[in-house]
């Protein structure tokens, strides 16, 4: 899979998000890396459960080595310094995260959709940046 361009979900503001990238990412619109090699589909499962705003248990390795298990509400993949990113609610913090994908050990899309809630949105993020 070859994705060149930042995926966002959901029912989005166009302008919301290119205004909360320019803040974030203010060098993003140049940006036309694709994702790196994924044998287990994880950017391709990711973006389907972004656009049908679908929750997604991950097992994720941070960067001391440790493992958690996390419910998290996918928001957008964005591209980081190294890395693609997943931006996401993370039910367990109740809290914005940035989840790297090459740290994603295992993720698994439920069938549950998340509710579209104030504070818990991409264009809310921006706000917590």
């Amino acid at each position: 899979m070859s994705v060149t361009r930042p995926c966002f979900g959901g029912a989005v503001n166009g302008a919301a998000v290119a205004k909360a990238v320019a803040i974030i990412r203010p060098d993003l619109a140049g940006f036309d890396e694709p994702f790196p090699p994924d044998r287990q589909g994880r950017g391709r499962r990711l973006e389907r459960a972004i656009s049908q705003r679908l929750r997604v248990h991950l097992i994720y390795q941070d960067a001391s080595g440790e493992l958690t298990r996390r419910l998290v509400r996918p928001l957008a993949l964005l591209p980081l310094d190294k890395a693609w990113g997943l931006v996401a609610w993370c039910e367990a913090r109740q809290d914005f995260r940035v989840f790297r994908l090459d740290r994603i050990l295992r993720l698994t899309v439920r069938r549950d959709p998340f509710p579209d809630e104030p504070g818990r949105r991409f264009e809310d993020y921006r706000g917590w940046v």
